[in-house]
Order: C-alpha cells, then structure tokens, then sequence
C-alpha cells in the first residue's frame, strides 16, 4: 500500500501484480529481486511489496527502500524522503509499526476472511508468529479486548502527540499547518500511518463500529487523514 501510494503522489503511471502468500518467495526468487531481511534459522526471507521499473531495470524491494529510490530517480516529483530528514523519517516509521501494530489482533481473523483460500494458512501461521497464540485465539475478548482497544487509543495518541507538535512548530514561523507532518504535503512518514489507518478501514468497514470510533480520536485527525489522502487521489 505504501508504495503505490508513493508512485501516485509522484504522478508515476504502474501496473499492480498481485501475488499469493504461498507464492511470494518463488515469485522472488524467479524474478531476481533481493530478500529483505533473515529468518531466525538463518534463511531468505521474501516479502513485498517490490518494484521492477523498466526505464533502469532497477529491482527494488520494501517500502522504505522504494521510496528512497524512487526520490532518487525521479527528482522531479514531490518528495517523501526530503533532504535531511532520513534518519528521523526512519525513527518515526519504526516507533509508529510498534504502536499501530497494537490493532492487529483486533483485524487479524476480519483480514484473513477477505484473502483467497491459498492464502489463508500462510496468513494464519504468520498471525501465529507475530502474537504467539493459536489463531482462532488472537482476537481478543471481555476485559482483555478493552484494555488492548485503551492501549491502542494511547499508543495512536503518542502518534498523534507527534502531529501536534509539528503543526505547532508550523504555526510558529508563519507556514502552513498539517494535516501532514511537514505541512500540505505527505512524507514517507505520513504515508506509512495512512496505509495502517487503510488497513483498518478495510477489515472493518467504513461503516464499521471500531473504524468510525478509531476516526473520532484525539480530535478527528485519523479521519481527516485519510480524507485528505483521498482528496490527494494517492489512496
């Protein structure tokens, strides 16, 4: 999600494949991209999203890096990853997966009933991993469910702690204020929340009980920027 929405804020035309979970390592593999990072037993490990852009014959693989790139090769579109701002955007990107991740128990069993059934068990084993209970456990429930749902309410108010404090510094010297953090433009940082809050809205449902809650939050600002992403055409 993240990198489509880069390829359109930057107005760059593309084509989506979408490929299976069974299949994301084969497909890899067969078609020289790089694997992202080491299983614990010491093996590749393949993931997407990744992009093959036929004007360098680049094969590229992760958001981050993609987005990067992508900044690099094309200097005349907006960019995500401004001068300067790397070493902060990657510090944002990493503290804010540790706190949004916090929903996942909360759309993991929703997710899986929108995938293909090929898909289905290679979603649950890795539900499994990243919670360490059996599925069909990992959603929560009674007391549990509401101190996790408080828990993410705080965690996404640090994020939003985060918003505040620019529009403050904006504010100060005259310039424009959000819904961005760096003004009326989205950064890699930006894109990375929205596609979290896309997450949400599409394993609840626009109309959904948790995503309409999620959207009144910490002044309506999680709402407002996927409204703006949507106004920007970037969704």
């Amino acid at each position: 999600m993240a990198d489509k929405m880069c390829l359109k804020l930057k107005g760059l035309t593309f084509e989506t494949r979408y490929v299976e979970y069974p299949d994301i390592e084969p497909f890899q593999k067969e078609n020289g991209f790089e694997p992202t990072s080491i299983k614990p037993d010491g093996s590749s490990f393949y993931t997407l999203p990744a992009i093959f852009d036929p004007s360098t014959g680049a094969k590229v693989t992760d958001s981050w890096n993609i987005a990067i790139y992508l900044d690099k090769t094309y200097p005349n579109t907006p960019k995500v990853m401004p001068t300067g701002t790397l070493s902060l955007q990657r510090a944002w990107v990493d503290t804010a997966f540790s706190y949004l991740v916090l929903s996942f128990p909360f759309i993991a069993a929703l997710g899986v009933a929108q995938m293909t059934p090929r898909s289905v068990p290679h979603f649950r084993r890795l539900g499994e991993f990243l919670t360490g209970k059996p599925f069909d456990e990992i959603l929560p429930q009674g007391e549990e469910a509401i101190v996790m749902w408080a828990k993410l309410k705080e965690a996404m108010g640090k994020i939003d702690a985060w918003y505040f404090a620019g529009e403050t510094e904006l504010e100060s010297v005259g310039k424009e204020k959000g819904p961005f953090v760096g003004g009326g433009t989205p950064l890699f940082a930006d894109i990375v929340v929205i596609a979290y809050l896309l997450g949400q809205r599409r394993a609840w449902g626009e109309q959904g009980e948790k995503w309409i809650e999620v959207c009144t939050w910490h002044g309506g600002r999680w709402g407002r920027l996927v409204a703006q992403a949507e106004e920007l055409d970037i969704v």
